[in-house]
């Protein structure tokens, strides 16, 4: 939580992790461990480097977002790390997410990953705009459906779609915590739960 490079040089040190390091096992190390910095890991799975997107990669596939509203899915991927403040690396990670999700859905509503990129980038916006204090003049529903239109590979998505969406976050803001503290169950985690029943791995 002091240091990454420092912590998983002790961790080689001790033979805890592999030398050359797995990705997935840094991937689960990182998404299973309680008690870690979540800017820590937002920091290194947003880092450019070889090593850290192969880690990014693998992080985003120990989540199962089969049957979740994309709402549900974002606000349970960015539960496990905090965004950090780059742009760039905000923009890796949302990759990562947008094309796991694609991957997933459970219907055929989205032509492609990048409209789910797109509206991934637009609730992230609305999140910022409908519960940051500084921002005085809130946007309407109308308003975020307008900034949505022809996303879906020249084409709207449904009206209702985008409004539930806009409730959703309109009402309940992003939990962007820094440490993981006590697992508190909640609708995102108890869906997550279910869908990890369906599927055994090893430990």
């Amino acid at each position: 939580n002091r240091d990454e490079k420092k912590g998983l040089e002790y961790l080689k040190y001790n033979h805890l992790v592999s030398d050359p390091p797995d990705p997935m096992a840094l991937a689960s190390f990182f998404r299973f461990t309680p008690g870690l910095d979540k800017t820590m890991i937002g920091d290194y799975l947003g880092d450019p480097d070889e090593l850290h997107l192969s880690v990014l990669k693998r992080f985003t596939q120990t989540f199962e977002f089969t049957g979740m509203n994309l709402d549900t899915a974002l606000r349970t991927f960015l539960e496990s790390f905090r965004l950090p403040g780059e742009s760039q690396k905000i923009e890796r990670m949302i990759e990562a997410f947008s094309e796991r999700f694609y991957n997933q859905q459970s219907s055929e509503i989205f032509a492609s990953k990048d409209t789910v990129h797109i509206l991934c980038y637009s609730l992230i916006m609305l999140n910022t705009d409908q519960h940051n204090p500084q921002v005085k003049k809130k946007m309407t529903e109308d308003e975020f459906i307008r900034n949505n239109r022809a996303i879906n590979a020249g084409k709207d998505l449904p009206r209702e779609y985008l409004s539930e969406l806009f409730q959703s976050i309109s009402t309940n803001a992003f939990a962007l915590s820094t440490h993981s503290g006590p697992v508190e169950m909640n609708p995102n985690r108890w869906i997550e739960l279910m869908n990890r029943t369906r599927t055994t791995q090893p430990l």
